[in-house]
């Protein structure tokens, strides 16, 4: 589960009980099943795009709103750094640094896996 998926459960979920709707009648006013709706709430699955817009229309609110999730995440994330000691700081900052420098996989690797899934076409070269 990703941060982003997380938070966007949450507000999903947020605006359903703030509307005093209960899962089964949004799963329906937006169309899609129940368990999907009871999964995406708990950051379980990664929502596509098409499941934002017909969420936020059941919700009556615009996908944005679904979306904003970022920048109240990021402002709850700038409170909690202002604890921070300046040790604990520089150990956040060289963590970071090392997995930026981590060394990334072999040229074409993902373009590979991909095209084994049948995600990505290969050209074809003649004959």
């Amino acid at each position: 589960m990703s941060p982003f998926q997380e938070a966007i459960g949450r507000r999903v979920r947020e605006l359903r009980l703030g509307r005093n709707m209960s899962l089964d009648a949004m799963a329906r006013a937006a169309h899609v099943s129940k368990t999907h709706l009871s999964n995406l709430e708990q950051g379980r699955v990664n929502p596509k795009i098409e499941t934002l817009y017909a969420i936020a229309g059941a919700l009556g609110v615009q996908a944005f709103d679904l979306l904003n999730v970022i920048e109240d995440e990021r402002g709850a994330l700038m409170d909690a750094t202002r604890e921070f000691t300046r040790e604990e700081l520089d150990s956040v900052r060289k963590r970071l640094e090392s997995v930026a420098d981590a060394k990334p996989p072999p040229s074409g690797f993902r373009v590979r896996r991909l095209a084994a899934r049948g995600a990505v076409r290969r050209p074809r070269t003649p004959a």
